[in-house]
């Protein structure tokens, strides 16, 4: 309840709570605790994040970031990493550092962590495609495969021998999966 007897939404409750590490979300009602990620998951986040960008910032499709708050639809998502074509691009805010980002992304991918399971992190995604996200890429090395979702049709699970494809999002990119587990930390 704020000071002036309004009731506050979940989300302006959410907001008033203080920043932890590792990040706290918000979605289908529930406040979770992002995983704290190990060598192996910022591997993958941090090889995936660059070769993103390096495919898309040169022909100025996109961007991708890192760890990027996303409040959208009344839920607020920190996704391993979250990709917005050019012409939906953030745009900063100089007057206030610690406004969040309130556009879907066009891609968002969740990596699998140990204490997590691949369905907490397809609902996640799923919630997320609800309020506006197009794909959603959930990479799980430990069975090696990468789950596209999307709203218009089933999960699909990508194993070793296949190539993921940027479709309409990233026209062009293409990335191997077995690329994706093959990047290790002595690279």
């Amino acid at each position: 309840m704020s000071a002036t007897g309004k009731r506050l939404s979940a989300i302006e409750q959410f907001r008033s709570l203080p920043e932890v590490k590792p990040a706290l979300e918000l979605y289908g009602g529930r406040i979770i605790q992002k995983m704290s990620p190990k060598l192996p998951h910022s591997v993958i986040q941090g090889e995936l994040y660059t070769t993103l960008n390096l495919f898309s910032r040169p022909k100025k499709i996109g961007r991708s970031f890192i760890e990027l708050r996303c409040e959208i639809g009344g839920n607020s998502f920190v996704f391993d990493i979250a990709f917005f074509r050019q012409d939906r691009l953030p745009v900063e805010d100089e007057s206030d550092d610690r406004a969040d980002v309130t556009d879907a992304p066009d891609l968002v991918v969740e990596i699998l962590s140990p204490g997590q399971t691949v369905g907490e992190l397809k609902k996640k995604i799923r919630a997320a495609i609800r309020r506006g996200v197009k794909i959603g890429w959930l990479v799980t090395k430990p069975r090696k495969q990468v789950w596209i979702l999307r709203s218009d049709y089933k999960p699909k699970v990508f194993s070793l021998g296949d190539v993921l494809s940027g479709e309409d999002i990233l026209p062009g990119f293409v990335l191997p999966v077995a690329e994706i587990f093959g990047w290790s930390a002595g690279d």
